[in-house]
């Protein structure tokens, strides 16, 4: 799917070439690290599946000669049992997958090349001026994308260089040194992760891997116990996060001017919408990453019938279309929470957003 960045059209013959592929010889320490890296990976907490290395002792696996890939096959299962019809099959499968992905692959395309434009445009501006620090970190995982791991490499230390704290530039850089087995990488994960609760499962999952590549296992289980227990901390977050009960306690949402000014604006695109209330739920779990509750009234015309179902519709609509400052909870303020109501209200002072209609109806 690589291939999208620079060809319109999907390949012709993509199973095919697959085929081919597998069947191509492995130079043998190729298999071995292959091997070594999946005997290596444990299984988390997370995981749906048990690892390579316990399915293996499960079925009693003498690991001793060391486990190796199976010899290639001369004949494979599809060549034996299907025969001729092997061919037509394997073009009909392709001739319905083109038909699936040929709309997502041109979207994908014609996306990458306008990023490649904006990459172009960034490289003739830093020829002759400085770049903000958010266009050094688009220049920087755009060329990753478009052109390569080393060219980027430059680019994300630059930004950094800028800003220390940059999560994703910190992320980005980790994982690349990491991949290539330099030690560099870990820092720039910790730095990440020190920041963003998200990164620290897969952080702490490439820095074990890379431990145990090199030997410090020691070191390494002291990862796998740390992701353990983040994935537990991310359950009560979680459980935190699902909405809000009684007893919770609410501050101002704290937002600039410019993000409220920004919502304001999208509120006032639904008519629907009578006034709402935006605050911020306090929690306990990783206090650092705001959670919302937005309470939003509805104009209710008079006999109303179904309001149930038309409060739902106006959820499910704000849900996915409005775009909020952060993980956000929406819900209707109606009399079956008159509490809830009341505590934004006390909270938040004022309304976030107030139809025209309604603040005319409050002056008067």
């Amino acid at each position: 799917y690589q291939k999208a960045q620079h060809q319109p059209n999907p390949p012709q013959t993509p199973f095919q070439d697959l085929a081919k592929a597998l069947s191509s010889p492995i130079e043998p320490n190729q298999q071995q690290q292959w091997i070594r890296s999946a005997l290596m990976s444990h299984t988390h907490h997370a995981d749906t599946h048990p690892c390579l290395l316990e399915r293996l002792k499960a079925l009693k696996y003498p690991f001793n000669p060391p486990p190796s890939l199976p010899i290639r096959v001369k004949v494979t299962a599809a060549e034996q049992f299907l025969g001729k019809a092997l061919l037509p099959l394997t073009q009909e499968l392709e001739r319905q997958w083109h038909t699936t992905i040929n709309y997502q692959w041109r979207e994908n395309y014609t996306q990458a090349q306008a990023i490649r434009q904006s990459l172009e445009a960034l490289e003739a501006k830093a020829a002759h001026s400085p770049l903000s620090v958010e266009e050094a970190w688009n220049r920087a995982r755009w060329t990753l994308d478009l052109v390569g791991t080393q060219e980027a490499i430059p680019l994300l230390k630059s930004v950094l260089t800028r800003q220390a704290d940059h999560v994703s530039a910190n992320y980005l850089l980790g994982q690349i040194l990491i991949a290539q087995d330099n030690e560099a990488g870990i820092d720039y994960l910790e730095q990440a992760m020190a920041r963003d609760p998200d990164s620290v499962l897969s952080g702490t999952q490439s820095i074990y891997g890379f431990l145990r590549r090199q030997g410090r296992d020691a070191e390494a289980d002291q990862y796998r116990q740390r992701a353990a227990k983040h994935h537990e901390l991310l359950t009560l977050a979680h459980e935190e996060r699902s909405g809000f009960s009684h007893g919770d306690r609410f501050q101002p949402h704290g937002l600039s001017a410019e993000v409220e000014a920004a919502l304001q604006q999208q509120l006032a695109g639904y008519p629907e919408i009578k006034e709402a209330y935006l605050v911020r739920k306090v929690v306990l779990i990783f206090p650092d990453n705001p959670y919302y509750i937005l309470g939003v009234s509805r104009q209710r015309h008079f006999l109303e019938s179904n309001s149930s179902s038309k409060d739902q519709q106006l959820i499910d609509r704000l849900a996915d279309e409005l775009e909020c400052p952060g993980q956000t909870w929406i819900t209707i303020l109606n009399s079956t929470n008159k509490s809830l109501k009341k505590s934004l209200r006390k909270t938040a002072i004022s309304p976030i957003y107030q139809s025209v209609v309604n603040q005319t109806l409050i002056t008067n």
